[in-house]
């Protein structure tokens, strides 16, 4: 009788066990990896007790599409996801949002400016108040990491969104176009000015021009440099261009610098790049009120 008691309450015991959805299996194994998730197989799930007291999780150099499931390592501190692409395979930019890992102090998304990146756009850390480093360098798509804390912003703060504009080929007279970077805050006249709690802040941005705001509204932001929008991106076939400024040439370089030869017709408002393989190209604008960059990705 003691047996079979014993076998009901082990049998509840397993029905009630809570689980984390882990729908990308190019998350879960390297969870597998780590010794982590401790069933060992790729099946869309992870006991919520194996991951919810995990400090440290580094995934650097795991091809990952989607990190669904980190909300719940409560216990996160350091987390590395260098080298992940985040959101390459599916093609689209996205949000990461971290908020409701409040404990977390460090996040390393390093992309390298290279053919290893993410297809973030937003980074949302507004409910982060013990973070202390972020390090997001190479990662061009990024436009906007949310600090807004609430009445006040976290002190004590390194931000690094260096990028490198390119190669000594097409190095000269270059604004990144894919920027700026917004950095969200509660106090954007502070941030600005360096007062109060920023005075404590260190920001990295090599080549990355960015500003404060509590909106991050663009529209509403004048900067002095030629507006591009290239679209669609990635792109498989036809590359256009939107903009006021008088296009005089352009060209397109690989992820190694190398010059690709492409026919360009300065009357059209594309240019056809069906031939190109997969991967990341750098595309130099040239217009009569000065030269950007884009980083363009070929699907």
């Amino acid at each position: 009788m003691r047996i079979f008691a014993f076998l009901i309450l082990m049998s509840s015991i397993n029905v009630f066990a809570q689980t984390t959805n882990i729908p990308d299996p190019l998350f879960e194994q390297p969870l597998i990896d780590l010794n982590i998730d401790s069933d060992g197989v790729v099946n869309g799930q992870v006991l919520t007790s194996d991951i919810s007291s995990v400090i440290n999780l580094n995934l650097n150099g795991y091809t990952i599409n989607d990190i669904t499931g980190i909300e719940d390592f409560e216990s996160l501190k350091f987390l590395d996801l260098t080298y992940c692409e985040l959101g390459f395979l599916n093609g689209t930019f996205g949000t990461l949002d971290l908020t409701s890992n409040s404990n977390l102090e460090t996040l390393i998304m390093i992309g390298e400016n290279d053919g290893i990146f993410h297809l973030i756009d937003i980074l949302d850390l507004s409910n982060n108040l013990m973070i202390s480093n972020i390090n997001t360098s190479g990662n061009w798509f990024l436009k906007e990491i949310n600090l807004q804390t609430g009445a006040t912003d976290v002190s004590n703060l390194n931000i690094n969104i260096d990028i490198d504009l390119g190669f000594n080929e097409v190095q000269g007279n270059l604004q990144n176009d894919d920027g700026p970077v917004c950095i969200r805050v509660t106090d954007p006249v502070a941030a600005t000015a360096g007062t109060g709690v920023y005075s404590t802040w260190t920001i990295s941005a090599q080549e990355n021009p960015y500003f404060f705001s509590d909106t991050c509204n663009l529209a509403n932001i004048s900067f002095d440099k030629p507006q591009i929008t290239v679209y669609p991106n990635p792109v498989s076939d036809k590359l256009f261009f939107d903009t006021k400024s008088q296009v005089e040439n352009v060209l397109i370089y690989d992820n190694l610098g190398r010059k690709i030869e492409i026919d360009v017709d300065l009357k059209s408002d594309h240019i056809n790049l069906f031939t190109l393989d997969r991967g990341i190209y750098i595309l130099k604008i040239m217009t009569a009120n000065g030269v950007v960059q884009k980083k363009i990705i070929k699907s």
